[in-house]
């Protein structure tokens, strides 16, 4: 049967990362351009965001370009 997972994806156009979803929030990493990142949790006008493989921040929204849904969806075989 198939399984498909839905994921968001989105490509950063150059952002800091923030710890809680506030512009005074401490900066806990950086995005270059082109980054790509997984959307975990949306609230109001930021993005949770998981970059490198494992680590979570927030992003403003505006500074993230997302993926069209067609091309999140992967489909899994067993």
């Amino acid at each position: 049967f198939s399984v498909l997972f839905m994921e968001s994806f989105g490509v950063a156009a150059g952002s800091q990362v923030r710890l809680v979803p506030q512009e005074t929030s401490s900066i806990t990493g950086s995005l270059r351009e082109g980054d790509v990142v997984r959307i975990v949790h949306e609230s109001e006008e930021w993005l949770q965001i998981v970059y490198n493989k494992e680590l979570k921040g927030w992003v403003k929204k505006d500074e993230i370009t997302l993926v069209p849904f067609e091309n999140n969806a992967t489909e899994k075989r067993k």
